[in-house]
């Protein structure tokens, strides 16, 4: 870490500090930290106490959101931002930037601009815990954005440098996004073994929220309620007020409902109202309209048509705020290829040249054995070893010349989808009803009232 050094015993408490988040150390240690460098900004005057005043309020945030308390995160990064000095301090800007755009629902337009920029800072900076940070910073985008394979090139790029830098524990906790991205690329094997290692790892286990994760991820990519069982029984276990409960009871709920384990409807409804009397103290649309469509299907099967409707109300309200924040997401994913093809056209380019001199060289290669072989002199035996290095020649150049359109194309691909998606958003409902209609093959109403839709792509 590179922070703005001020000579004084702030430096190396703020070090202790960045040490203990890495090693994900207990939430009183953190605090006891954090009080430490505050106590020291208070005896200081002027423009270091508001910078180390700023620091207290970064780690505060960087606590409240790993505590998972967002709306506290928020309000910290935002007294950070108004203490710090860009000019004097401008790493601890862009560290608070950092935090503050993980907070932030909105993604904008050049999110994964914005992480490469980091990359580049970090690495002329030679600040390797951040570099393999914003390393998981790109991945995890990449990931959202449909990129398994370039997510897993960054993922594994922090992998090793956190590895070779001795933070073990944020390794561990950086193998949950590789485990999940490889079962995005189909490769099951190597991310169950991934994950069955992190389920049966000591200092996982005793990592409430890391191990939380890895228990959802488990049951995400299994289905085995027992792990989410686990994961809500540990959750009531630290805090049953926490909103993390209502996620967990109405997956349950669900889960009874769909799963393929056991449907079980009574268990089903119970998990369901424990979710819906949280409902109040969740702030996640999604989540909400999935408790809220939970309690309509509840109502309907015991025939209280008017709590049904009621239920069924609240739950557009969240679903179309639920949307309104997906759309910008969507967007940013859009933005997010752009940015891929832009970076890796420099590297395509450089391909096409290194493609282009093996094809001239085979075209020598093939020359100079079309000579040899009109000078004559070949007996028969000859002449068919002649004829199938010709061959094997010309099936090279072929490839060279294929691969070289294939890099060429993928400019023209990712202009479609840009364009496609202007399209869409700038069409009429007639147009977009016209495109659906072409698209659906049809809707699958299930018994318990979900809907599925199946495509004809």
């Amino acid at each position: 870490m590179k922070w703005e050094r001020t000579g004084t015993s702030a430096d190396s408490l703020t070090m202790l500090l960045e040490r203990q988040f890495y090693e994900v150390k207990d939430l009183d240690t953190i605090i006891a930290g954090i009080n430490r460098l505050q106590a020291f900004a208070q005896l200081c005057d002027g423009s270091l106490r508001r910078a180390l005043t700023a620091r207290c309020h970064f780690y505060s945030a960087r606590l409240h959101e790993r505590e998972m308390h967002t709306n506290s995160a928020v309000r910290h990064i935002a007294q950070a931002r108004k203490l710090c000095d860009s000019a004097e301090y401008p790493y601890t800007l862009r560290r608070i930037d950092i935090i503050d755009k993980e907070l932030s629902n909105d993604k904008g337009d050049n999110e994964l601009r914005k992480h490469l920029d980091n990359l580049e800072y970090f690495k002329s900076i030679d600040d390797l815990p951040m570099e393999a940070s914003v390393c998981i910073q790109i991945g995890n985008t990449l990931s959202n954005s449909y990129q398994p394979e370039l997510a897993l090139n960054y993922l594994r790029r922090a992998d090793s440098i956190s590895s070779r830098i001795g933070l073990t524990t944020w390794n561990r906790k950086n193998k949950i996004n590789i485990a999940t991205c490889l079962y995005e690329t189909g490769d099951t094997a190597e991310a169950k073994h991934i994950m069955e290692g992190l389920l049966n790892d000591p200092v996982i286990q005793s990592d409430f929220g890391t191990y939380n994760i890895v228990l959802r991820n488990a049951f995400i990519h299994t289905g085995k309620s027992c792990y989410i069982h686990k994961a809500y029984r540990q959750s009531m276990e630290k805090d049953s007020t926490i909103p993390l409960n209502a996620v967990y009871e109405i997956l349950l709920s669900r889960h009874y409902i769909q799963g393929a384990e056991k449907r079980d409807t009574a268990l089903a409804d119970l998990y369901g109202a424990k979710a819906l009397a949280r409902i109040e103290d969740v702030d996640d649309h999604e989540v909400k309209a999935h408790i809220l469509i939970s309690a309509t299907q509840k109502f309907v099967r015991q025939g209280k048509h008017d709590s049904a409707y009621i239920c069924q109300s609240r739950y557009i309200e969240e679903k179309e705020a639920s949307e309104k924040l997906k759309h910008p997401l969507e967007v940013s994913r859009i933005h997010n290829l752009k940015e891929i093809n832009r970076t890796t056209r420099k590297g395509d380019t450089a391909e096409v040249n290194e493609l282009k001199l093996k094809i001239k060289a085979i075209e020598k290669s093939e020359k100079q054995l079309l000579d040899t072989m009109l000078a004559g002199g070949f007996n028969d035996d000859l002449l068919a070893l002649a004829n199938q290095k010709a061959t094997q020649l010309k099936r090279d150049r072929l490839a060279l010349y294929e691969r070289i359109e294939d890099l060429k194309s993928r400019d023209d691909e990712t202009d479609v989808v840009v364009n496609l998606a202007k399209s869409w958003r700038t069409a009429d409902y007639k147009r977009k009803k016209a495109v659906a209609m072409i698209m659906i093959h049809k809707i699958v109403i299930s018994e318990d009232g979900s809907t599925k839709v199946l495509w004809n792509i």
